[in-house]
């Protein structure tokens, strides 16, 4: 599920409906085009909110107040976004499209995206693979 601001997507539309009041709006919008642009490597909370250029407490009572997530949260949401992408539309193996997605390792990225999606990356390729040739 996806809400916009300009041309970058938020995971989750809860609290988008502040995206337009919000002062903060455009300063959002920069802090989550750097994540867009820099998912695929390690990012520092500092670096996010030099890109929203305010302290890194703004940074994350910004992203807390319009999206109700951590600047870290999107991060790892987009992220997994990301893997799924990778895991529907490519034969890359789970340990590529795990450092592919910016994650540090292979059981780091498991174990994250079994939290967020609520089973294993390659359970969720085998789900949806069912859902194709059932059609």
């Amino acid at each position: 599920m996806y809400c916009v601001i300009g041309n970058s997507y938020i995971w989750s539309c809860k609290g988008a409906e502040k995206i337009g009041v919000s002062p903060w709006a455009d300063t959002l919008h920069k802090m989550i085009a750097f994540i867009q642009f820099n998912y695929k490597e390690p990012i520092k909370l500092e670096e996010i909110a030099e890109a929203g250029n305010v302290s890194r407490s703004q940074c994350c009572k910004i992203f807390k107040e319009i999206i109700n997530r951590s600047p870290n949260d999107y991060l790892v949401e987009y992220r997994i976004d990301k893997s799924i992408d990778l895991i529907m539309k490519t034969d890359m193996k789970m340990t590529e499209i795990a450092y592919e997605c910016g994650f540090n390792g292979s059981s780091y990225f498991a174990e994250t995206f079994k939290k967020i999606v609520g089973v294993s990356p390659r359970e969720y390729k085998n789900k949806e693979k069912k859902k194709c040739t059932t059609i």
